[in-house]
């Protein structure tokens, strides 16, 4: 062993050598093998702590005699007197359990005994879960992500879909792994009935981040949110509509089981069931699950899902959890382990990604007093000290001995951040990475960051910027930005932009500064100016790259344009979190552009339509917007707030006013609206999501066609905005300056239905329908109906959707079209009757 080894097997072994009182050890299989993530405890406590994937503990005690519990999924229990003076160090070898099979007994309908089990833990789910009104305890959770790649050779072709030909698991394992990321926390976690619970992070260390903090073991925990007891376990993003419980309400409709046999545990005896799903489709778990049998609450579990359960992106996910009594009829989790794995094959790479996030529970306290103000909507928090523990602290407070790549991991990285750290370092690496090429100008677009000053300057490509209407005709142009970072993410920022057009020889420009200011950046003022072209609406209504594509090729413009010659300023900043203030004014001498040039590739007999025309005037337009979203759920971090969301639906109170007389302006008008918007979890139903708006113009003495309310619409093959976009609308055929209202709403069954159906089930098809409705008092109701069908590829992480469509109520009659979703970008391409 070389002296670097002996160095890092000795940090690994911290714990041990500077708080060596108590016990450390290794737990292994009845083959000598080490046995990851056992749970070892003081008897008739939850103190205790966990094997390391290497199977090594360190469980501190007490000088005295303690008795101490062993046990592993699957094996006996181990139970060790020790008398603790100093140092003990004990291994501990555990024998597979006995499985007692007790006499048997058939119910009427042929049922295994198991089904009678598993609906007395049903019936008892509610109180087993959280037995006390209210409770505290401290868990401690290391995340580690490892990955390796290697070159697929046996690879047939790219891999673009996710497919690995020719490969398997024993080609990955050759590739060592590397450890990408590695952080700990330790949490005191607060929860009082029904669904309040509070995080605070005591204490968070990250790989190479010396002063570093991070959540995403907490994170992981919430979006998982696992708990045998909850009916549907989100695992969001993974899940799309979670995953059903074995001991769920409906668990009979998805689950067989099987009675293996019982085992005890001292006085306590569990029953071991084996859990299979009814349709391996259905959002299941397989494995294993233990009941007691005194509470009929869950003793421990190992549970696993693949892709086959029409998980998202990983290919298997492994859940275990085990419980410990905290007395003779409540047990409360002890750990709890994820580990999701990926295989990926992709441009002619096999790439292995592998995670782990384990938890550790301790010093449960119940029945707590506190107080009516304890909870708010800072679900996590930092302690002022948390990122400020040194190794010291660590090596006493971590339960779970480090690993040696994962010491290894700690000494490396750390050396390596604070030689990233000096001011030499900064200034090669910005001179490294910052060299411009001739190309950067003509295509690729050219980005500059200085990593010591904070400042950074990117300019966009020439050809990114060429485009065709038949306004300007060919055009070209360039964008920039200079941005420099400040303290306490406090930025100050200029962007600007030129663009001429061939036909109508115009150079258009736009320049633009922004300040955010405060306390992590969340005020924002912006002042702005230019001569540019702008579309009528507020929001984008047609992608330039597509009209360009329809215009040269169908010679079909479907781009309406007006130039803007302007000033304005806007500010925005929290006024309390949750609800955002903004406000602005601007003047504008508007300008109509003619088409100029009859130039395409095609339709050489047709004409261009006309763009939208109107008088030239100026404008001055103050506007006010509030953004209230009521109760919203967020992490509070030493550098700002992350928001969770809210149960609530989001407000949007918006007002805009034309003033007339002054700086020459001719526009006379006040326009109100306000908007409502939400998203619903249905457990296995899928997502219901939903928008709906009102308006109306207090005053409408003189209103421009550009102040005028205008609505989401598609006659193109791109659509920007699948819910609240009208896919078969014609552009500006709905702008009123009257009042109106909008809704649209859409369900995401996401496999409810299909999934049922033999045969299609295999094509992992998700469901979706929707419906959009318009009223306006000029031009009365519109409706459009929809029915959607998604196939996720890549690892079920890109979609591919289409959607039919139909028109019922609208001024242009009724009509039928299908829409298409791009993969990446949430778009649609339009085919219409």
């Amino acid at each position: 062993m070389t002296f670097k080894q002996t160095l890092i097997g000795l940090i690994s072994l911290l714990p041990a050598i500077l708080f060596a009182q108590g016990i450390r050890g290794k737990v292994l299989d009845e083959r000598n093998e080490a046995l990851p993530f056992a749970t070892i405890y003081l008897q008739n406590t939850t103190k205790g702590t966990t094997s390391n994937a290497s199977g090594d503990f360190f469980l501190p005690l007490d000088p005295g005699k303690h008795t101490v519990l062993i046990k592993y999924i699957g094996y006996q229990v181990e139970e060790r007197v020790v008398e603790i003076k100093g140092e003990e160090y004990i291994t501990v070898k555990l024998t597979p359990e006995q499985v007692e099979l007790e006499e048997v007994v058939i119910t009427s309908g042929g049922k295994d005994p198991a089904y009678a089990i598993i609906r007395k833990a049903i019936d008892r789910r509610k109180e087993n879960d959280i037995p006390y009104e209210n409770y505290r305890f401290r868990t401690y959770s290391k995340t580690v992500m490892k990955t390796a790649a290697k070159k697929d050779s046996t690879s047939k072709g790219p891999g673009l879909l996710g497919t690995i030909s020719g490969a398997d698991e024993e080609d990955l394992e050759e590739q060592p792994e590397e450890i990408a990321y590695l952080e700990e926390n330790v949490t005191q976690i607060t929860v009082q009935k029904p669904d309040k619970r509070k995080e605070e992070i005591i204490s968070t260390k990250v790989s190479g981040q010396a002063g570093g903090f991070s959540f995403i073991g907490n994170l992981l925990s919430r979006l998982f949110d696992f708990s045998p007891y909850k009916n549907i376990i989100p695992f969001q993003a993974i899940a799309p509509r979670g995953l059903v419980s074995p001991i769920a309400a409906s668990a009979m409709l998805f689950y067989d089981y099987k009675l293996l046999g019982t085992i005890r545990q001292g006085e306590h005896k569990a029953y071991k069931i084996q859990v299979i799903p009814k349709r391996q489709t259905d959002p299941v778990f397989s494995g294993l699950i233990y009941i007691l049998d005194e509470t009929y609450g869950v003793q421990s579990l190992d549970l696993m899902v693949t892709k086959a359960n029409t998980i998202n992106f990983f290919d298997t996910l492994r859940v275990t959890q085990d419980f410990v009594p905290l007395n003779d009829s409540v047990w409360v989790p002890f750990n709890l382990a994820f580990r999701p794995i990926l295989n990926f094959g992709i441009m002619g790479m096999k790439l292995h990604l592998d995670l782990l996030s384990e938890q550790v529970a301790s010093d449960y306290e119940v029945e707590l007093d506190l107080g009516k103000k304890y909870f708010n909507n800072a679900v996590i928090t930092f302690a002022d000290s948390s990122t400020k523990r040194d190794s010291t602290y660590w090596a006493k407070t971590r339960p779970v001995p480090l690993r040696e790549e994962e010491a290894r991991d700690y000494v490396v990285k750390d050396s390596l951040a604070k030689v990233e750290e000096s001011p030499e370092y900064l200034d090669s690496l910005t001179k490294a990475r910052n060299k411009f090429k001739v190309s950067d100008l003509l295509w690729g677009g050219y980005s500059y960051y200085n990593y010591r000053t904070k400042v950074r300057f990117e300019m966009g490509s020439l050809l990114s910027s060429v485009g065709f209407n038949p306004m300007e005709g060919w055009r070209i142009g360039l964008n920039a930005s200079l941005r420099k970072r400040l303290k306490e993410d406090r930025s100050l920022g200029i962007e600007g932009g030129i663009r001429y057009g061939f036909s109508n020889q115009k150079l258009s420009w736009k320049l633009g500064a922004t300040a955010s200011f405060a306390a992590n950046g969340k005020d924002k003022l912006r002042i702005f100016c230019g001569d540019y072209p702008r579309e009528f609406s507020s929001f984008p209504q047609i992608s330039p790259f597509l009209d360009m594509i329809y215009t040269l090729f169908l010679k079909q413009n479907n781009l309406r344009l007006y130039q803007s010659r302007h000033v304005g300023i806007s500010y925005s900043r929290p006024i309390f979190y949750g609800a955002n203030l903004n406000a602005g004014a601007s003047w504008e001498d508007r300008r109509a552009l003619t088409n100029e040039t009859e130039y395409s590739f095609a339709s050489k007999g047709k004409n261009y339509q006309s763009n939208l025309l109107f008088p030239a005037h100026q404008a001055l337009v103050l506007q006010a917007g509030l953004r209230i979203h009521i109760a919203e759920k967020y992490i509070k971090t030493p550098e700002g707030r992350v928001s969770l969301g809210s149960k609530w639906p989001e407000i949007n109170l918006n007002w805009q006013a034309g003033l007339p007389g002054l700086l020459g302006s001719s526009v006379n008008y006040q326009q109100v609206s306000a908007g409502l918007s939400d998203s619903h979890k249905l457990g296995l139903l899928g997502t219901f999501s939903w928008k709906a708006s009102a308006g109306t113009f207090l005053k409408s003495d003189s209103v421009a066609f550009a102040d005028r309310a205008h609505f989401k619409s598609n006659q193109t093959v791109i659509r920007l905005d699948g819910l609240s976009q009208f896919s078969l609308m014609q552009y500006y055929a709905y702008s009123t300056k009257s009042s109106w209202l909008e809704g649209h709403a859409e369900q995401a069954f996401r496999g409810f239905i299909f999934n049922k159906i033999p045969l299609i089930k295999k094509l992992g098809l998700h469901e979706y329908a929707g419906v959009h409705f318009l009223y306006t008092r000029e031009f009365g109701s519109y409706l459009e109906a929809s029915f959607g069908l998604e196939k996720r590829i890549i690892k079920r992480s890109v979609p591919l959707r289409f959607d039919f469509h139909y028109r019922f109520l609208g001024q242009f009659g009724n009509r039928w079209g299908i829409t298409f979703t791009w993969p990446l970008s949430g778009r649609g391409i339009t085919i219409g009757g």
